[in-house]
């Protein structure tokens, strides 16, 4: 048998305060996710000094002006790439957590959650 595909939204159990709640989350997450996806593409489509600079916004360009081994560019766009694939997968949850998708707040979270924990856990460790 061939699933049957409907633009009908879906019944759900969640109260008025529910569903708007989950618009208010679904618009941070779209937000979210365009920002990093931005910060992605900037880092993949920048050298390796003018990647750092667009990372690390507080420390002075002309600081990290240097030429670098070809292998720290590499990891620069490595972690470009990440950036920008969290951010698309992060909008196209939002869109489809706005759509009523009930699976997609999960898998939206597990994305987009850990995605950042990396820079959360490293700013507040002590220096080495």
């Amino acid at each position: 048998m061939i699933p049957v595909l409907s633009n009908e939204p879906k019944e759900t159990n969640m109260t008025d305060a529910q569903a708007t709640a989950l618009k208010i989350a679904t618009v941070l997450w779209v937000i979210w996710g365009l920002v990093h996806a931005f910060a992605g593409v900037i880092v993949l489509t920048s050298g390796a000094s003018s990647g750092f600079a667009a990372i690390a916004d507080v420390v002075d360009p002309a600081a990290l002006a240097a030429e670098y081994h070809p292998a720290v560019g590499g990891l620069l766009k490595q972690h470009g790439w990440n950036l920008m694939w969290f951010g698309v997968a992060t909008i196209i949850g939002g869109v489809l957590i706005w759509r009523g998708n009930i699976t997609t707040i999960w898998v939206t979270g597990m994305v987009g959650g850990p995605a950042d924990l990396a820079t959360c856990c490293s700013s507040i460790s002590p220096a080495t």
